[in-house]
């Protein structure tokens, strides 16, 4: 029904994926504030001191860590949430991910190095692995997982446009 509306597809998609990284923003900074608020029930309830709790800094690298992951999860969701319905696209996202992880581990059993290297091209390009700690420390800003970390949000991005702009829609017909 959305889509009847004078609004474009790609405007569509891209608020999807805006309100998919707030929800999870939210979710972050409530974790935060949990996780302070226990934290001082337990020094204020424990029997001897507790030993110094972390600088405000960590928790702000590992939260932007886990934003930037959730938005390359993000992206392969609403990837294939543009042609599998229902939840679908989150099975998808796992077989995805259980396929990739099955080839290298098939390949180093069987000893199919061409298997093998597949399924780390497939990881290291579809699904990048990228050290955000040591990015947020100012190491490695422009390193090859950065680039590819770029690569795999950009491709998720325009397939979803091309497949979800290409595609005819049954009204009424669910």
């Amino acid at each position: 029904m959305i889509l009847s509306r004078p609004i474009r597809r790609t405007q569509y998609l891209a608020g999807r994926y805006v309100g998919f990284l707030l929800c999870f923003l939210l979710f972050l900074a409530a974790s935060v504030l949990l996780a302070t608020l226990l934290g001082q029930i337990v020094a204020r309830l424990a029997p001897s001191p507790m030993p110094g709790t972390r600088p405000a800094t960590d928790f702000l690298r590992v939260c932007a860590s886990a934003f930037f992951r959730a938005a390359l999860l993000g992206a392969i969701v609403l990837f294939f949430s543009t042609f599998l319905r229902g939840w679908g696209d989150v099975l998808a996202v796992a077989v995805f991910a259980i396929l990739f992880g099955s080839l290298i581990s098939l390949g180093q059993a069987l000893n199919l190095t061409f298997l093998r290297r597949a399924g780390e091209l497939a990881r290291d390009n579809l699904w990048p692995s990228v050290p955000w700690d040591a990015i947020f420390r100012g190491e490695r800003l422009l390193s090859e997982s950065i680039g590819r970390y770029v690569f795999a949000l950009l491709l998720y991005w325009t397939l979803a446009v091309v497949i979800f702009s290409a595609r005819e829609f049954s009204y009424g017909q669910d």
